[in-house]
């Protein structure tokens, strides 16, 4: 059953959370709470479907965001390691920092591919899951990889309070972490695909 709660109705409760990224959210309290016919959207299989639809979305735009959130870090980290001095030159050229530079850039253009494969099916109308899954699962997996080669080669400024890198880890864990972490992605990706096998082992020899 799918519901749509008006925000200030008769034994509602909601009690602030606090989230990793400082974004507001609250927790619902219903126990004292009684619906109205009118508040009901859906039942059964339709309200499942709704639902369902609405994580997808969702989960497509946490993508997106993440997304945009390694590219900011990627290129903060750029301008950081071409203006940071030792011996006389620039960190950004060492061979070590290049190397870790480069496999967070490749990580960020994984992301992006798989991230416009799963908004343009949905946008097209078609059969998505599978591709949102893969998204999510790079999502947390790119999020975690490339905050934590930018907070490496920032240094400890990284963490410092004062430097904005640290706002931007904490949203890239926050998105790694909702909806679904990458392990847990990933184990879902592995039942869809086991069942998908075993209906067409089962049709091939009907």
């Amino acid at each position: 059953m799918l519901l749509l709660i008006p925000a200030a109705g008769d034994g509602l409760g909601m009690n602030d959370q606090l989230s990793t990224a400082r974004e507001p959210q609250v927790e619902l309290n219903l126990q004292k709470f009684s619906a109205a016919s009118e508040c009901l959207v859906a039942r059964g299989e339709a309200a499942s479907q709704l639902v369902h639809n609405v994580v997808q979305r969702v989960r497509a735009a946490y993508a997106t965001m993440a997304l945009g959130l390694c590219e900011r870090m990627l290129r903060m980290t750029a301008e950081y390691t071409s203006q940071r001095e030792q011996f006389g030159v620039a960190v950004a050229t060492f061979q070590a920092v290049g190397h870790r530079a480069a496999d967070a850039y490749i990580d960020v253009e994984c992301l992006r591919l798989v991230v416009q494969q799963a908004v343009s099916r949905l946008s097209l109308g078609l059969d998505a899951d599978e591709a949102v899954t893969i998204a999510k699962i790079w999502t947390g997996d790119v999020c975690h990889r490339v905050s934590q080669a930018a907070q490496h080669l920032h240094g400890g400024i990284g963490v410092d309070r004062d430097y904005p890198l640290h706002r931007y880890c904490l949203w890239a864990r926050q998105l790694e972490l909702s909806l679904g972490t990458s392990a847990a992605m990933t184990e879902q990706l592995g039942d869809d695909i086991a069942r998908a096998f075993k209906v067409e082992s089962l049709e091939a020899t009907a």
